[in-house]
C-alpha cells in the first residue's frame, strides 16, 4: 500500500519468522486468504526481501525493509508461496504476516 497506514487497522491471520543473515534464506508463507502482507524488521540494519516460489532468493538489490520499520503491501497476483531475505551479515528475525486491512 502506498501512503500512511494505521497498524491498528491490520488484522494478522498467520505469519512466519525468517532468520536473515548474509546468505539468502527462505521460508514458506502461510496458506491463508489475505489481502495484505506486513513485513516487520525489528533489527538494526536493512533486510532485503523477495517474494516468489520455493526457489526464490534475495539479494542486496531486492526490496529493502529499513531497520525498525513495518512495510505493508498487497500480495502480488498469484500469491507468492515463499519469502526470502538477506542482510549485510547481522542475523535479523524478519516477521512476515498475512492478514486483512480492516
Amino acid at each position: 500500500m502506498i501512503g500512511p497506514f494505521d497498524c491498528a487497522m491490520f488484522m494478522p491471520l498467520d505469519g512466519v519468522s525468517l532468520d536473515c543473515t548474509g546468505t539468502s534464506a527462505r521460508a514458506a508463507l502461510p496458506n491463508v486468504k489475505a489481502d495484505t502482507l506486513c513485513l516487520s524488521n525489528p533489527g538494526s540494519e536493512c533486510v532485503f526481501v523477495a517474494l516468489g516460489d520455493g526457489d526464490v532468493e534475495a539479494t542486496t538489490a531486492s526490496a529493502e525493509i529499513p531497520p525498525g520499520t513495518f512495510f505493508f503491501t498487497v500480495p502480488p497476483a498469484g500469491c507468492p508461496t515463499h519469502i526470502a531475505g538477506i542482510t549485510a551479515g547481522t542475523c535479523i528475525a524478519l516477521r512476515a504476516s498475512l492478514g486483512s486491512a480492516v
